[in-house]
């Protein structure tokens, strides 16, 4: 049997590419159509016979910090001329992203208030992404109930992924 010689013009030759190259994106995404009405919703005809999309935006996952307590503690009394005292506390960054300068408040319940009064404040120059840092508040009284409140970015420095849990 004779073989017979297929010769291809450029145009035939493009046309049998887009061809193949249409099949091969048709099939190797076919199950990535369904994921794409599922985030833009189907199509519908209208009434005038023009096709429209639903979209809809999810929301934007931001990079932010998410600064919380770890703990604050009495440390002791200073045996100074006149008696202070000193606190430890703690904050941790949980989120996504580094923090930049915050100020810690400690308040507890002294002798000299029925509420808890504000001991003092101290400031951390900044977290990176899953670092602790600790500071010392130094304080005219002691805290009688045994609780110190704290509370990270009490002058709300920083913008957090969670505002609500900087108290404990």
């Amino acid at each position: 049997m004779a073989q017979k010689e297929l010769k291809l013009t450029t145009k035939t030759a493009a046309i049998i590419a887009i061809i193949v190259v249409v099949f091969v994106v048709f099939f190797a995404t076919q199950g990535q159509t369904a994921k794409f009405y599922a985030a833009i919703g189907s199509p519908t005809r209208t009434t005038s016979g023009q096709v429209s999309i639903g979209v809809t935006n999810p929301p934007m996952q931001l990079a932010q910090p998410d600064l919380i307590p770890t703990g604050a503690k009495f440390v002791r009394p200073n045996g100074t001329t006149y008696v202070s005292y000193i606190y430890s506390a703690s904050a941790k960054n949980q989120g996504n992203a580094a923090a930049g300068a915050f100020t810690i408040s400690l308040s507890g319940q002294t002798g000299t208030s029925i509420g808890d009064s504000q001991l003092g404040t101290c400031k951390i120059n900044g977290l990176g992404i899953g670092a602790t840092a600790s500071c010392d508040v130094w304080a005219n009284e002691q805290v009688l109930s045994g609780k110190i409140t704290e509370t990270v970015d009490s002058r709300s420095e920083v913008a957090e992924s969670n505002e609500n849990n900087n108290q404990a």
